[in-house]
């Protein structure tokens, strides 16, 4: 039984929004990490009008670090139940990355400049951030990549994705939050290609990395952590404190994350009401139930134990029907063969990438020819030569 209507805000995503509910609820948020603090930026107070006095106002993920200010204490109460772990990275102390990598430890720095040498080597890689300007035909150029990336990433991973549940509504908002400097759009380029996007909100000295994914061809040049890297550089040159990564108990979020807290999920409520009380103690229950299964990973689990259950063959899998194996060239006759234009090879790009990363070689260095037996390939470089067998006639 309902006993008061419910209205829902995501503090996160809600604090940029010029008719948001939380301008509504709290006069102030005021964030404080380490010995730094600072205002999050909310929108003019706004009384709450007498219809909606009698609500329960439902406001999910605030961070540990954010102390939020109720506009009405006299005819509301506020109550506060803890909920997921969030992750972070502070970043106050430090100018240059140089100064931040450090705090990390030698096997991810060592794997991180290996994986930015190899992507730089391979092809012509350029970044850029929009933030406060861009075009409405690019917008649309780099959502709609973006939304291509998200869909074939969690189809590699036989999942769905909550992002392209709201997707509709993250595409019609986001536009003019970039061009108003409170959202941008990060872009890593191979040429002009956009091969990994990420969009984020700003607030003060925060930077929300929301939305990200890449181009999984690339997957072995760890685009998902560069990413990270550049959006940390571009933060530091620009003076921002915080790169928040939200939600999501997520093995990359763990790697960076040197400022790991609880969110908390605060309830308002009228004061004089104890069937509104009662609904929020209910609400506020369930909440620290579901955070703790999800500290026990039961929601991994169960999500596994589904996809296991209803997993169909994607064109992922038809791209792993190939692999790289090594072979000595002088055991096989390939010389008489012409060589493949790379783009009109049947192969899928993931292999021709995964070959370009071993042999730290750029795509016009790479020869491929078809092998006699019409099944398998050879791919070679000025460095090395593999042969690339497709398992699925083996």
């Amino acid at each position: 039984m309902i006993f008061h209507k419910k209205e829902n805000s995501t503090f996160l995503l809600d604090v940029f929004k010029q008719d948001g509910l939380l301008s509504k609820l709290y006069a102030d948020a005021i964030y404080c990490v380490g010995q730094s603090k600072g205002q999050i930026p909310l929108q003019a107070n706004q009384k709450l009008s007498s219809d909606l006095k009698k609500q329960v106002y439902s406001v999910s993920y605030v961070p540990e670090y954010v102390e939020t200010v109720p506009i009405n204490k006299v005819n509301f109460k506020i109550k506060s139940f803890k909920s997921v772990k969030g992750y972070s990275v502070w970043l106050r102390g430090c100018k240059t990355m140089n100064d931040f990598l450090p705090s990390l430890r030698r096997s991810q720095r060592k794997s991180l400049s290996r994986s930015l040498k190899k992507l730089d080597s391979c092809f012509d890689i350029t970044y850029t951030m929009y933030h406060g300007k861009i075009s409405k035909e690019n917008y649309s150029f780099l959502m709609d990549t973006l939304k291509s990336m998200i869909l074939r990433r969690f189809e590699q991973r036989g999942e769905t994705s909550e992002n392209i549940a709201l997707w509709d509504k993250i595409y019609s908002t986001s536009f003019e939050l970039i061009n108003t400097g409170k959202a941008s759009l990060f872009v890593g380029y191979n040429d002009t290609e956009p091969i990994s996007i990420s969009l984020n909100y700003h607030y003060n000295k925060i930077l929300f990395g929301y939305v990200t994914s890449y181009n999984i061809d690339y997957s072995k040049f760890s685009l998902g952590q560069i990413g990270i890297y550049k959006r940390l550089e571009w933060c530091l040159s620009n003076g921002y404190e915080l790169f928040e990564m939200g939600w999501g108990d997520l093995a990359y979020k763990k790697w960076w994350s040197n400022n790991i807290y609880n969110f908390r999920h605060e309830f308002i409520f009228p004061k004089n009401s104890p069937l509104a009380y009662l609904q929020v103690m209910l609400y506020g229950y369930k909440t620290e139930i579901m955070a703790y299964l999800i500290s026990k990973r039961v929601n991994i689990y169960y999500r596994n134990l589904k996809n296991i259950l209803s997993r169909k063959q994607s064109s992922y899998d038809t791209d792993h029907y190939y692999t790289l194996e090594d072979i000595k060239l002088d055991e096989i006759d390939f010389q008489n063969n012409a060589p493949i234009v790379l783009s009109d090879t049947p192969l899928p790009k993931s292999i021709i990438y995964d070959f370009l990363f071993l042999s730290g070689e750029r795509p016009e260095n790479i020869r491929v020819y078809a092998l006699d037996d019409g099944e398998n390939y050879l791919i070679k470089s000025n460095k090395m030569a593999k042969k690339i067998v497709n398992t699925s006639k083996v």
